[in-house]
């Protein structure tokens, strides 16, 4: 599997000559230094400083971009539609090569300016607002940090959360699911599982419970050093890295912290504090029943020896829990098998839903249930 992730971003050019022709853009006789910049998807990217000192960004594109061809005239055309139309100050194109095959650089590219965007970092957590739509926007702290590191205010906008943590921030989002869920009518059903008489059955209860156990994990989990919660920008980094190994490795060395943060993304405690966000997605059964097996581990998951595991289920609870977990994973498909699956399913709906059925009220409760079309 990474050797073909590997293959589908690898492409082969002449740096040096690329670099070449970045100075002559410049009108330089030759550059200085080459920076490599993180790759994303689906480009590698880099920076060509010039002896003149001007700075040139180049990108060229991965093969699983596209054609190459198509893909950078679009880019080219794009940017210079919204540069010269739209006037968006974005940077310019400076030179570009559609046909990999007649130029010595051995692949298409594109050069534009290294221009450097706005930066503003926000004084607390929530989403930003007019200030005429929020009831109350009285706030003794500034609105945003600017690019020079200055405290601004400005009273025409404001951030809805009141509060400046992080916790304050992961427990609105629980507040907010929880009175969703009370305000639906009917549950939407589940994207990913099957649901209906014989296997799990959604309630608004177990979806509550999950949240008001989220709600209590966030209490103990989330770190209370706020320069620790940049986590999920560095969820967006680590995955734009196609060499994983070699960038952990420099990250470890280089930002301890930040390798940290990454690190602890890939751990079931994390996945533990995102339940809100993916309540109608994950579901509430395969959480709690996470959350059950938590006790065995809890003073690791807590960081803290001889602490008490805060919840309290009866052995009846734990059997119900454990029977919702299974149910709920049934109807799981993978991706790759999905429209397989589908045609499988409408020539098999019968045999399906007699397999769950007892009654022709449970029979009709699936025809009404069923989320594949006829």
């Amino acid at each position: 599997m990474f050797r073909e992730r590997y293959f589908l971003r690898h492409v082969r050019f002449n740096v040096n000559e690329l670099a070449r022709r970045a100075a002559d853009v410049v009108s330089a006789k030759t550059y200085m230094n080459v920076a490599k910049y993180p790759n994303s998807m689906y480009n590698k990217s880099m920076l060509l400083i010039i002896n003149n000192r001007s700075r040139v960004v180049v990108k060229v594109p991965n093969p699983n971009a596209g054609l190459p061809h198509w893909i950078t005239a679009s880019e080219v055309a794009t940017m210079d539609f919204a540069l010269r139309i739209l006037e968006i100050p974005i940077p310019k194109v400076l030179a570009w090569c559609f046909q990999a095959h007649e130029d010595p650089v051995g692949s298409e590219y594109i050069m534009m300016e290294d221009k450097v965007w706005t930066s503003v970092a926000f004084t607390r957590y929530g989403s930003l607002y007019s200030s005429r739509d929020l009831e109350d926007t009285r706030s003794s702290q500034p609105l945003y940090i600017d690019a020079n590191g200055g405290n601004t205010a400005d009273k025409r906008f404001a951030i809805d959360l009141q509060g400046d943590s992080l916790k304050a921030y992961h427990r609105a989002i629980g507040q907010r699911e929880i009175a969703c869920i009370n305000q639906l009518s009917e549950l939407p059903k589940s994207p990913i599982t099957l649901c209906g008489p014989g296997t799990y059955q959604l309630t608004k209860g177990k979806k509550v419970k999950a949240l008001h156990c989220y709600l209590d994990l966030i209490k103990q989990r989330l770190p209370e050093d706020q320069t620790i919660s940049s986590a999920e920008a560095a969820n967006t980094l680590y995955l734009q890295q196609s060499l994983c190994s070699l960038y952990h490795t420099l990250i470890d060395h280089r930002v301890p912290r930040l390798y940290a943060a990454i690190r602890f993304q890939h751990t079931g405690k994390y996945s533990l504090l995102l339940l809100a966000r993916n309540l109608l997605i994950d579901g509430e059964a395969l959480y709690l029943g996470k959350i059950t097996k938590l006790e065995q581990t809890w003073d690791e998951f807590s960081g803290k020896e001889d602490s008490n595991y805060l919840f309290a289920f009866s052995n009846k609870e734990r059997e119900e829990l454990k029977a919702d977990a299974e149910g709920a994973t049934r109807g799981i498909v993978k991706a790759d098998d999905y429209e397989e699956v589908l045609d499988a399913l409408s020539q098999m709906k019968d045999q399906m839903i007699s397999a769950f059925v007892t009654n022709a009220r449970e029979r009709q409760a699936w025809e009404k249930a069923w989320p594949f079309g006829n």
